[in-house]
């Protein structure tokens, strides 16, 4: 198993580069922003869950659905980028913590309005 550390680096790493990759691809639209937010390798660093956040986030589908896509593409650019024996296996997650703080706030807003008629 890695350690803690290890892992923390390998994280910081792999969301640096897959950002990179994401950025450099021209097959995603110029008006959608798409985010690497976070990268979770497991333990024993097989599997890497690459989280992200896209907006407007009616466009997250799509956008998932090509990173799907060329995963074998984007997975042999970091093994290439890499060197260590085993890159993990990259899957993609969607990131919701943007899109639930986006209702929260909502919330606030809508109650802080409220308040203020009422006054």
């Amino acid at each position: 198993m890695a350690t803690e550390r290890r892992i923390q680096g390998l994280n910081a790493l792999l969301r640096k580069e897959i950002s990179d990759i994401i950025l450099d691809q021209e097959r995603l639209s110029k008006e959608v922003f798409t985010t690497v937010t976070k990268v979770d390798t497991s333990s024993n660093m097989s599997i890497a869950k690459v989280y992200i956040s896209v907006w407007p986030d009616d466009q997250y589908q799509r956008i998932a659905s090509l990173l799907q896509h060329d995963i074998k593409r984007i997975q042999r650019q970091i093994d290439k980028m890499l060197s260590i024996r085993v890159v993990p296996k990259i899957i993609f997650v969607e990131d919701k913590s943007q899109r639930e703080a986006s209702k929260i706030e909502q919330i606030i807003d809508k109650i802080d309005k409220q308040g203020h008629v009422a006054k």
